[in-house]
């Protein structure tokens, strides 16, 4: 994230250069800012190469990214950015990649691709912990809106009625037999 936020920076030096300090402040101002952060990193890091599990529980790192993402906010905030959507995660176990994985780890659920239910149930509890920090941050961050948007929801309601949204089984692009991206 400290590249992205590198990245807005710059960004905001180039409006600064183009339309001028109190435009551009403006466009700041008035601009939506969607974050969504983490989920990459729990099933990479986490899960798939548990490389974080040595240092932390998944509560401790569910703890150590909301406050990566809690910095991030409020440096925003302090570039100017009040109108904020932040997403929170899918349900991981039901992401095609941890399916597959699932079906060929032996103790899981070998050779079968379902959804690994422990970590959509670890998905649900950073979900209640990202939302009580929002409701931190409309609190604390003045003149700031916050909107949650709920991914878990939806998706589930794709794996479980997958006939309402023709094939939600598969990934979408890049399809393989393995369900990960090769290209």
């Amino acid at each position: 994230m400290d590249t992205q936020i590198r990245y807005f920076r710059e960004y905001l030096e180039k409006i600064k250069n183009i339309a001028g300090a109190e435009k551009s402040g403006s466009i700041i101002n008035n601009g939506l800012f969607i974050i969504s952060a983490g989920t990459n990193d729990m099933v990479f890091n986490y899960y798939d190469l548990p490389l974080r599990t040595v240092q932390y529980s998944l509560p401790e790192y569910h703890d150590f990214w909301l406050h990566r993402l809690e910095s991030v906010v409020q440096e925003l905030h302090s570039l100017g950015a009040r109108k904020f959507v932040i997403s929170g995660m899918p349900p991981i176990g039901c992401l095609p990649v941890q399916r597959t994985i699932g079906s060929l780890l032996p103790g899981q659920h070998i050779l079968q691709r379902i959804c690994t239910e422990k970590q959509n149930l670890d998905t649900q509890a950073y979900n209640q912990k990202l939302q009580s920090l929002i409701q931190r941050f409309q609190a604390t961050l003045p003149g700031s809106i916050f909107a949650y948007t709920d991914c878990n929801g939806p998706m589930m309601d794709m794996v479980n009625n997958p006939s309402k949204y023709c094939n939600a089984l598969q990934s979408c692009c890049f399809y393989d037999p393995y369900e990960t991206v090769t290209h």
